[in-house]
């Protein structure tokens, strides 16, 4: 069962080295608020709770378990062990960008690892962390309205990585992965983690408007110039990417011509056949 949202607030919660963390933090002149607990039902249901009730941009709700970790659509994300956070963005062009978050919060997730756990992912089209073995880690940004308006009032931005052993269910055991880590560093893995992840985030306006991030993102892009089958775009088919545009869409070519995808889902065929030049 989910804290209410009093509990939370008085007081907010620091624990261990996220005390550290968080005074730290105040020292660099950043005020962050960071909520932690050992287990939520979803840090982006708390986290939007906070939200609605006035909670500052980047207050950021952390949770090593979630009973009910949310996925697109009406999937569920499986929460046993790891990082799970999320962070409100609250900014007034966050309306204009809504999409281009999701991509760039990718980049800073996946800059992250390689810089806290010296391990280089792949990011999935559209922002899936993803190693050979599977996905590591999955974002869910969910935008918020302000009440008889169109206008976004803000964004949960949802991050949920996969870290140390793990038990998956039969049914993720071929799709999802782990970055196993010594046991007795995780713990200050995941505050390392947690506080880079924020400190890329805060920078995501500038970031966004100047669409700099996007080189990054291509770099470290797994689809990129490979065969693969799309998914949710009428009936399957397979195509050739491109590349990807400055505003995050797919770059394809296929047997139906050139088509820039805005949603739906590749896999990258077993060939993996690069395109010829």
């Amino acid at each position: 069962m989910n804290p209410s949202t009093e509990d939370l607030y008085l007081p907010i919660e620091y624990t261990g080295d996220l005390k550290k963390l968080q005074q730290k933090e105040q020292k660099a002149k950043m005020k962050y608020n960071i909520i932690h607990k050992h287990l939520l039902e979803s840090t982006n249901t708390t986290a939007a709770e906070l939200a609605a009730g006035g909670a500052e941009e980047f207050t950021t709700v952390v949770a090593d378990h979630q009973s009910n970790g949310k996925g697109r659509g009406e999937h569920s994300f499986f929460s046993q062990n790891g990082l799970y956070m999320s962070v409100v963005i609250r900014s007034a062009d966050t309306a204009v960008n809504a999409t281009l978050l999701t991509l760039y919060t990718a980049c800073c997730v996946h800059r992250a690892i390689r810089k806290v756990c010296g391990f280089t992912a792949k990011i999935k089209w559209v922002n899936d962390i993803v190693t050979d073995e599977g996905k590591l880690c999955g974002i869910l940004c969910e935008s918020y309205f302000k009440p008889g308006s169109d206008k976004i009032d803000y964004v949960i931005d949802g991050i949920g990585i996969n870290l140390g052993e793990q038990e998956f269910p039969e049914e993720l055991k071929n799709v999802a992965a782990s970055l196993v880590l010594p046991p007795q560093k995780l713990e200050k893995i995941k505050i390392k983690l947690c506080k880079k992840i924020i400190r890329y985030l805060s920078k995501y306006q500038s970031k966004i408007k100047d669409r700099s991030f996007m080189n990054y993102y291509r770099e470290f892009c797994s689809v990129m110039d490979k065969r693969v089958m799309v998914s949710g775009d009428g009936e399957p088919y397979e195509a050739v990417v491109m590349g990807v545009d400055d505003d995050g869409g797919l770059m394809t070519i296929s047997k139906k011509g050139a088509k820039i995808l805005r949603y739906g889902e590749v896999s990258i065929k077993p060939e993996n056949t690069l395109r010829s030049e």
